[in-house]
């Protein structure tokens, strides 16, 4: 899409015969699953969730939620939580890559990315004779080489900028809220573990329901 550099679009999808690790689904091909599987592999999504995000007692795990992405790798560090309130779907969480790595750096220091001169970039990898620097015994030499004038042209063009240091944040979570946020946490592993109606309500504030 025209403008857009980067595609994030996740939800409760609720198409439990897709199976996204093999590609295929176990409806006809009519059916608003395989229309949906095929809907996104002609737009070439990455799906990034695997494992089940929905727990019901006496039911079978599954996968309704989705997260999509425009290219590999934008998803970083997704976690499969204890589910918020009475749902009976985990709480995913994860980091969204929107920038470029950053390359041998200091720590107060990173690319300015937006003032770089682009311009001169492109005109110098114009003029490398590619077929001459590609021309090695491995793909592995090959990238390295790539690699290697790549960073260069970055030194060259792009300035540094100072990385301001973030302030840590008191804590504001009393001991006991820590507690028996553990307690849940630990309860929800066994749930997961071993499901049925008393693991289920194991772990919850006296008074709970």
């Amino acid at each position: 899409m025209k403008g857009i550099s980067h595609l994030l679009l996740f939800g409760d999808f609720n198409y439990p015969d897709i199976d996204y690790s093999n590609q295929t689904t176990s409806s006809s091909d009519m059916s608003h699953a395989a229309r949906f599987l095929k809907k996104t592999q002609d737009n070439f999504l990455v799906q990034n969730v695997f494992e089940a995000a929905r727990y019901r007692a006496h039911c079978i795990p599954s996968k309704l939620d989705y997260i999509f992405t425009s290219e590999e790798n934008l998803v970083e560090s997704l976690k499969y939580d204890v589910p918020i309130g009475k749902s009976d779907h985990v709480c995913l969480s994860w980091k969204f890559l929107l920038e470029a790595a950053q390359y041998n750096e200091p720590s107060s220091q990173q690319l300015n990315y937006w003032k770089g001169d682009n311009t001169s970039i492109s005109r110098e990898l114009q003029q490398v004779n590619w077929a001459s620097v590609l021309d090695t015994a491995s793909v592995e030499d090959s990238l390295l080489s790539i690699k290697t004038k790549v960073y260069a042209l970055m030194d060259k063009y792009i300035p540094q900028k100072k990385v301001r240091v973030k302030k840590k944040k008191s804590k504001w979570m009393l001991s006991e809220t820590r507690h028996q946020l553990k307690i849940r946490n630990q309860a929800w592993k066994k749930y997961e573990m071993y499901r049925s109606i008393e693991n289920s309500k194991q772990g919850k504030p006296n008074g709970a329901k």
